[in-house]
């Protein structure tokens, strides 16, 4: 848990919203460092000496930074993981809807999660 606590505003939700746009910045950054690490050993770069160079370079991210633990993490908890990462998943598709707005990443996640092979009656 977090040391710290903040007061981010008086209406309900607020810190549930700081949370989600965390972790959604969590999520796209990992993802895209998944890629790059794929695209980067498929042309033959090992990761440690991708993320050498990538923590000096405009890609350096705490995703960068804690690879090692994070992989670590994901490997020894995989059902905590991805138990929490289909709640965050859930909660993302919902909330911009919940506050009236359009979201390009609600769409997307949404496509991420419904295989083209899925039914959309299967999905709902």
């Amino acid at each position: 848990m977090g040391k710290q606590i903040y007061h981010v505003g008086s209406k309900i939700g607020s810190g549930l919203a700081v949370k989600l746009a965390n972790n959604l910045m969590l999520v796209v950054n990992a993802g895209a460092a998944l890629e790059a690490v794929a695209l980067a050993s498929k042309s033959g770069v090992d990761t440690p000496k991708l993320f050498e160079i990538v923590k000096s370079s405009t890609g350096d991210s705490y995703v960068v930074r804690h690879w090692d633990n994070l992989m670590n993490l994901f490997n020894t908890y995989p059902d905590i993981n991805t138990r929490e990462l289909i709640k965050t998943w859930n909660m993302l598709l919902t909330m911009p809807t919940e506050l009236g707005y359009t979201s390009p990443w609600q769409s997307l996640l949404l496509r991420l999660s419904s295989p083209p092979h899925i039914s959309k009656s299967v999905r709902e």
